[in-house]
């Protein structure tokens, strides 16, 4: 066996060597790829819920507590932009017929309204100066209060938020304020 030398089996090492090398590179480019690309790993994953309480203040007056929950469910952080949030309570009931007529024949008929736009209530808007991040795997909350006068009997809690990298993001929830019978009784509603 004279092809087998030390000279024959360095070359052959250094050739299944490099071929090892090319082949690793190129597994890793499309593991990239296809864990960036395909599953878009590189854009934050953010749900927005709101939990919210409830009580009588006065006879004539409602104090509703609105959290809004951020769940981080990604795999990179997500930045709140502070120019850009906000929450809304809107009346959805009581309504006179002729102010649902018109919401419906805006949105319905005429198809100028992206939605029933009901009457706003209040507006809070994202009261901080810097923001914040929200790690992967991570909750952070935002609480608001408001004092809305009766007769309302539900309302909905629109909450919208950009982030400094990735599209707006919101939560509705429609809430009823009828379960009040006096004074101190409270009404909890978690949106998970």
């Amino acid at each position: 066996m004279e092809w087998v030398t030390l000279e024959n089996v360095n070359l052959f090492t250094d050739s299944v060597l490099k071929l090892a090398q090319v082949v690793a590179v190129f597994s890793v480019g499309i593991w990239a790829i296809y864990r960036f690309g395909i599953f878009r790993e590189s854009v934050p994953r953010v749900n927005i819920t709101h939990r919210i309480s409830h009580r009588r203040l006065t006879a004539n007056t409602i104090h509703v507590f609105v959290s809004v929950v951020f769940s981080n469910t990604g795999r990179v952080v997500w930045s709140l932009d502070s120019s850009h949030g906000w929450t809304r309570l809107l009346l959805i009931k009581p309504i006179e017929y002729e102010e649902l007529a018109q919401l419906h024949r805006a949105f319905v008929i005429e198809e100028t309204a992206p939605d029933y736009m009901w009457p706003v209530i209040d507006e809070r808007s994202l009261a901080l100066s810097a923001g914040f991040d929200i790690e992967p795997s991570d909750t952070e909350e935002l609480h608001y209060q408001f004092v809305i006068p009766e007769p309302a009997e539900t309302i909905e809690i629109i909450s919208y938020y950009q982030s400094n990298t990735a599209k707006g993001l919101d939560a509705r929830t429609v809430h009823d304020l009828t379960n009040l019978e006096g004074s101190g009784q409270e009404g909890i509603y978690n949106a998970e």
